[in-house]
């Protein structure tokens, strides 16, 4: 970089800077599954299942929702949200095949983290 001061009078003489390294911000993920919660949770069938969860980590985080390792996918029944620090799994209309270990995956750059609870459903 060059650089000079400049006012009314006019532009003063150009001084080379030393370089600039521009770095991103880092910061190690890191996820909890509200733990109001506890560790286990019975619905009704038929009623919501409502997951939330803080999130945190920079750069930009990916977040992954699974269900007995089995990846979950936005769409249907299930609604995925994510606004920082926030994020929700929410499963509509829950079923006894709902039931499972629920798991949420943050990860950037600088790592991964996870964090789990099990949902079961019961009928009416």
């Amino acid at each position: 970089f060059k650089v000079a001061a400049q006012n009314k009078v006019g532009t003063g003489k150009y001084n080379n800077t030393r370089a600039v390294q521009v770095k991103d911000e880092i910061e190690q993920p890191d996820v909890n599954i509200d733990l109001r919660l506890g560790d286990s949770i019975t619905v009704k069938e038929g009623t919501t299942i409502d997951i939330p969860a803080r999130v945190k980590g920079k750069p930009d985080l990916e977040i992954a929702w699974a269900v007995d390792e089995n990846a979950l996918t936005d769409g249907g029944r299930v609604i995925m949200s994510f606004e920082a620090p926030k994020a929700r799994l929410e499963v509509m209309n829950a079923r006894r095949s709902d039931r499972g270990k629920y798991t949420i995956t943050v990860s950037n750059k600088a790592g991964r983290k996870s964090s789990s609870r099990v949902w079961t459903t019961c009928s009416a």
